[in-house]
């Protein structure tokens, strides 16, 4: 499966929303997040989001991996650059979240809360590059393009001389070790709260300015 890297553009929401919601649907926290998904010809708030953020917001870096042979998006990145401190209006904002029918609003909010709380706590006013969101459709897993869309990052993080900074599940915390992130704590979601079992556990990682 030849892959290559492209810029996300608005017509790919569809398959945006595609890779998220098939992503989600693979884990146990996801699933409950998102226990049921809106029908895919629906123009839904995600895809709206995801279409402002393309057309509007130069600091949001979105990239996508594409399989050569069918055109088929199979996983998508989005990295944000963040360069000056922000407001707490801004921050207030990063909360604000308009989500799909079906979405388990409470799960979900919970969950941009604790993401923005950290963020703040390890990063603040530190200038660096975030790797917000990484997925790729489980039919395409454990095939190279997680880690091409993490190099991807990567090299425009080293090109900037920014570390980078991201909260990774427990699937994804072995390869961002292997690309040169460094466990500096966690983030734990008690499930019981929101239906589920068990507490599911984020890593928060560095990676540092790589030396020139």
């Amino acid at each position: 499966m030849p892959l290559i890297l492209q810029k996300c553009v608005e017509e790919d929401v569809d398959q945006i929303a595609e890779v998220i919601y098939s992503a989600f649907a693979d884990d146990v926290w996801g699933r409950i997040m998102f226990p049921r998904r809106p029908p895919p010809d629906f123009d839904t708030p995600t895809k709206r989001h995801y279409r402002r953020l393309i057309s509007s917001e130069p600091n949001v870096l979105l990239v996508k991996a594409v399989d050569i042979e069918t055109h088929q998006m199979v996983g998508m990145a989005r990295w944000e650059l963040n360069l000056k401190v922000k407001s707490e209006a801004e921050w207030d904002g990063k909360m604000t979240r308009e989500w799909d029918e079906g979405t388990n609003a409470a799960a979900a909010n919970f969950l941009i809360a604790s993401v923005v709380e950290k963020d703040r706590e390890f990063m603040g006013a530190t200038p660096h590059l975030c790797l917000g969101l990484l997925d790729v459709h489980p039919d395409h897993q454990r095939k190279g393009a997680g880690r091409m869309l993490v190099e991807w990052g990567l090299d425009v993080a080293d090109k900037k001389a920014l570390p980078c900074w991201l909260q990774a599940t427990p699937q994804g915390a072995g390869l961002y070790r292997k690309l040169g992130f460094e466990d500096v704590g966690n983030m734990d979601i008690d499930m019981s709260r929101f239906g589920g079992k068990g507490v599911y556990r984020y890593v928060c990682m560095i990676r540092p300015t790589k030396e020139s």
